[in-house]
């Protein structure tokens, strides 16, 4: 699950085209329909594998995608999987459909600016949690190596690891509001989790916990995470990378 899947409507691919190269120019793998499906290939069977093997799916919002039932598939596909996040760009002022309204979001409307702001996103994704690594005393805990964590890496451990009820009890050891955290399936709880603990920066705290709470899970989850191929886009510093909107997460 290595790759990044650019869901769009067929107007929209200029701004495609225009996500896909900044992506590949900073070194990540994408999957635009356009460059994947040949003349005579069934668009239903690749969509599906393009899917399977996307970690990030980005949905292009316009009046254009929202009257789309390929788009909508799309994303509620992706929605369906717990290791796969979805990412809204907004290209146009239009209303959210319900699932998505929750999710945090980037600002197309501008979009060189909203170019800039994915890269970030990106960046943030695959740097240390907490902007570089950790301190003896914070990290006494935790597996070797895991006080490098990426948000991507916590991400999937948590996913692997986390019930309902573990969720909920991080909750009253932490001492976090439930209703701060939005969704109804598990899997946009945990999300909605880690976009909190790392806005509140206690993302550290949380990896911490979670090794504690759940060893052999969070050591097993991190050598398989580990083994998979690591993204290459090289994580900058973390200047200048606050949205508007706060996409942190």
């Amino acid at each position: 699950m290595s790759k990044i899947f650019i869901s769009h409507a067929h107007g929209d691919r200029s701004v495609a085209d225009d996500v896909e190269a900044a992506l590949r120019a900073a070194g990540l793998q994408t999957w635009l329909d356009v460059r994947e499906i040949a003349p005579g290939d069934s668009f239903l069977k690749l969509m599906n594998e393009g899917l399977a093997d996307s970690s990030y799916v980005l949905v292009l919002l316009s009046s254009a995608s929202l009257r789309s039932d390929w788009v909508t598939k799309e994303w509620m596909a992706a929605m369906a999987g717990r290791s796969t996040v979805v990412v809204p760009l907004l290209l146009e002022p239009v209303e959210f459909p319900p699932l998505l309204r929750d999710i945090v979001w980037i600002d197309f409307r501008d979009r060189q600016r909203g170019l800039e702001e994915l890269l970030r996103f990106f960046r943030r994704e695959l740097g240390a949690i907490a902007g570089g690594p950790a301190t003896r005393e914070q990290t006494r805990s935790l597996q070797p190596g895991a006080e490098t964590l990426t948000p991507r890496e916590l991400r999937l451990i948590a996913v692997a690891c986390l019930t309902a009820a573990r969720l909920d009890a991080f909750l009253i050891d932490a001492e976090l509001d439930p209703g701060d955290i939005g969704g109804f399936s598990l899997n946009e709880r945990i999300n909605s989790l880690l976009h909190k603990v790392r806005r509140d920066g206690l993302a550290l705290s949380f990896a911490e916990w979670l090794a504690l709470e759940e060893p052999r899970c969070f050591e097993r989850s991190l050598v398989k995470v580990r083994r998979e191929q690591r993204w290459p886009l090289a994580p900058r510093g973390r200047k200048g990378a606050a949205a508007s909107n706060d996409t942190a997460d």
